[in-house]
């Protein structure tokens, strides 16, 4: 993964100014006794760049003091745009002599 993503630019400079990055959900996909894939669902919350959300894989390898991450395969989560409407109406009010 070293090689592929080399620390200086893919770890310093990437995260120099990330606040937090939160893990909302990791869901095993798959898993044998030298590798696994997760499923992963996490934000990103940094001073530039504001709230990030990611979805995608971590591929993990076991070594001899466990799991470890072998290589990312992350996406911008898609985009979910809904409107609530907000109607003021006067709620009716019903009585024994109310019939539906």
């Amino acid at each position: 993964m070293r090689a592929a993503f080399p620390p200086d630019a893919n770890l310093t400079e990437r995260f120099r100014q990330t606040q937090i990055v939160r893990l909302q959900g990791a869901e095993v996909i798959s898993q044998d006794q030298s590798q696994a894939t997760l499923a992963v669902d996490l934000v990103e919350l940094d001073g530039q760049s504001g709230r990030r959300h990611f979805v995608g894989n971590w591929y993990l390898v076991r070594r001899a003091g466990g799991w470890i991450l072998d290589r990312p395969q992350l996406n911008p989560a898609p985009q979910i745009w809904i409107e609530w409407w907000h109607v003021s109406c006067p709620v009716p009010t019903m009585d024994e002599n109310t019939s539906i």
